[in-house]
């Protein structure tokens, strides 16, 4: 296997989908995410050259329900509540 990569040979269909896991106990079940990006602030104390930073991350919100996806503690899949509203469907 050396040189190749071993994932040239994964078949999507054989991959397991993600599921949102919805509000409380309901289950939304979606499996259609949007990629979006908070942005956090890097302080210049902390920052490599001095200067204040905007950093981005992507997170992965359901298209469904609004809630972020959270990959959580050991792996598992849950959410967090975010403070703002969800978006608005148009």
């Amino acid at each position: 296997m050396q040189g190749q990569n071993p994932m040239m040979n994964i078949d999507p269909k054989d991959l397991s989908d993600v599921n949102c896991q919805g509000r409380g106990h309901l289950h939304c079940g979606s499996k259609n995410f949007r990629q979006v990006f908070q942005i956090k602030k890097l302080s210049a104390l902390m920052s490599p050259d001095g200067r204040d930073q905007m950093i981005t991350m992507p997170v992965f919100i359901c298209d469904d329900c609004g809630l972020q996806l959270d990959w959580g503690q050991h792996g598992t899949m849950g959410h967090e509540k975010k403070e703002s509203n969800p978006p608005i469907k148009t």
